[in-house]
């Protein structure tokens, strides 16, 4: 009989590790390299389907309680949760990303190259485009492929491709720029 992989969170920063059957959490898990935490999001997913029991700290808890508990940290705990879970079920790998609120794809387990950069929003939150911008640009810095997951009422998760256009302040600029291009074309 398999066991079921034993995660233990830090009540505080609700970061911990995998402490039992590391190699069903390697299968169950996305990405678990030794000494990397484990992110509420992915203890989520082990209690969603039933293959992993969490502890906060001392007590078990459930699906319900830890989202309880991260809910309190993340205003957009459930739609970050609700994007990982739709990823999974398209396929794809995703694994928490740097800043809030993120996911970073992989090809697969066996290359873990980092393909696309996810930022996720809700409906109906406020989302200032300088953060929108400073998204797309992070994503292009890091080499990833930027994709924006917005949540609605329903729970359900619609992926964008956005792009950051830079606006002229005037048309002698625009021109200007048109021109430089035009210039710099190889023949």
């Amino acid at each position: 009989m398999s066991c079921k992989p034993l995660v233990r969170l830090d009540p505080t920063t609700l970061r911990g590790e995998v402490v039992e059957c590391m190699e069903v959490a390697e299968r169950e898990l996305v990405l678990v390299p030794p000494g990397r935490p484990i992110h509420p999001v992915e203890a989520l997913h082990l209690l969603y389907r039933g293959t992993g029991e969490v502890l906060l700290g001392d007590r078990r808890v459930s699906f319900v309680e830890l989202l309880e508990a991260y809910s309190g940290r993340n205003p957009l705990a459930l739609a970050y949760y609700e994007v990982y879970l739709e990823l999974r079920r398209r396929g794809r790998l995703p694994i928490p990303g740097p800043r809030e609120n993120t996911l970073i794809l992989i090809r697969s387990r066996r290359n873990p190259k980092q393909t696309h950069y996810v930022l996720v929003v809700e409906e109906g939150r406020e989302v200032l485009v300088s953060q929108l911008a400073a998204f797309v640009e992070e994503a292009r810095r890091r080499g990833l492929e930027p994709l924006l997951a917005i949540v609605d009422r329903y729970g359900d998760v619609t992926f964008y491709t956005p792009m950051v256009f830079h606006l002229f302040p005037s048309p002698r600029e625009m021109g200007e720029a048109l021109e430089a291009a035009r210039n710099t074309r190889p023949a």
